[in-house]
């Protein structure tokens, strides 16, 4: 059973729906069993989803454990992990719908395209363009015409005279990246009016949330010198990154820095670690990675997980060991507990790195 729920913030409902979007034993995507409600529904014959072991879930293994351990229901069905997220995701307030359902629907006249409004057929943005876009949250369109972009109002209007190689609006903000002759800079959406001069060698967005949650921190730019700096909604630039490792940093994808807990992860060539938006250090600058194998920073419940060796540990996000870097693989923390396992064992631990279940060889659970 699949599951995709569009989802904002980095919460239980968020990595809960990610780790499960595919099926169980699908080896596109890792799953990281969570607790919800007081229940994780795992398989435990395989309850990391090894994409080496790639079986389907025995019949005996599917079970719902609770918060000690014990085994509440067995012999469930495959799609029961998927079938719990989804009714839990209905009744929880964490999940909200997208905002504002789209108002316009393109049409052509030749080859040439236009929008029109969806409720009464008016012609909004004349049908002249070799493509034209509509960004539903800030009511405006991006339009093309050769190889140039412009930012057009409601009414069809260029805002601003200058002309891009690409823009891409940014949701919940009212900024937008453009790009010109391979450099980047920001420009004001609603005006048009140049934040940032493109001339940076790359400007990283991170998540697109409202203002009210990401504070003044908006964008980090990488100039040509390679220094990396995090700037204000007006392009005030506000704190430098020292020691940035250049090549690490163009190749990572910035969107989720931590930023509204007030936290900066990037690189260094001694290793990843993070710096409160104060400049000071909370995560040292010596691990392979801070997330979860190919995720985003995903502050969970106060903690992330870090990589180092090739194994996994847990960090508070002042920087305080919860668990060494040893485990194999791991979960993220979902009402107190991480799912961790080691060889062919698994547990669940709290966060003074204790296991508060198992751990168990991973196979049907015992009576």
């Amino acid at each position: 059973m699949n599951i995709i729920i569009h989802y904002q913030g980095l919460r239980s409902l968020a990595l809960s729906v990610l780790f499960f979007c595919v099926p169980w034993h699908a080896s596109a995507v890792i799953p990281s069993p969570v607790f919800l409600g007081g229940v994780c529904i795992l398989d435990t014959c395989n309850p990391w989803g090894n994409p080496s072991r790639n079986k389907a879930p025995q019949p005996s293994s599917v079970v719902a454990i609770d918060r000690s351990g014990r085994v509440i229901k067995r012999g469930l069905p495959e799609d029961a992990i998927g079938m719990a997220l989804e009714e839990w995701a209905k009744s929880s307030q964490e999940v909200k719908s997208m905002p504002n359902a789209l108002s316009v629907f393109s049409f052509n006249v030749g080859d040439r395209r236009g929008l029109k409004d969806v409720s009464t057929g008016k012609v909004i943005i004349e049908a002249k363009w070799d493509q034209v876009q509509w960004n539903n949250i800030a009511k405006i369109a991006t339009a093309r015409s050769g190889k140039q972009w412009q930012i057009l109002n409601q009414a069809g209007e260029p805002l601003g005279d200058a002309k891009w190689d690409s823009i891409r609006i940014l949701n919940h903000s009212d900024l937008a990246v453009v790009e010109k002759e391979g450099r980047q800079g920001l420009i004001q959406a609603r005006n048009g009016k140049v934040v940032a001069a493109p001339e940076c060698r790359k400007i990283f967005m991170p998540r697109e949330v409202a203002p009210s949650e990401a504070g003044v921190w908006s964008f980090v730019a990488i100039d040509q010198a390679g220094i990396g700096r995090v700037f204000d909604a007006n392009g005030q630039a506000r704190l430098e990154l020292p020691e940035l490792d250049l090549d690490k940093a163009m190749q990572m994808d910035w969107r989720n820095l931590g930023l509204d807990q007030n936290l900066i992860k990037y690189p260094k060539a001694s290793g990843w670690g993070a710096i409160e938006t104060s400049g000071k250090i909370q995560i040292p600058f010596v691990y392979d990675d801070i997330g979860l194998r190919g995720y985003h920073l995903m502050i969970e419940e106060g903690t992330v997980v870090v990589s180092s060796g090739g194994k996994l540990g847990f960090l508070t996000i002042d920087g305080k060991v919860i668990s060494d870097a040893k485990w194999d693989g791991c979960g993220v923390f979902s009402e107190g507990l991480a799912y961790v396992s080691h060889g062919d064992r698994w547990a669940f631990i709290d966060k003074t790195g204790r296991a508060v279940i198992g751990p168990f060889k991973m196979g049907p659970m015992p009576d």
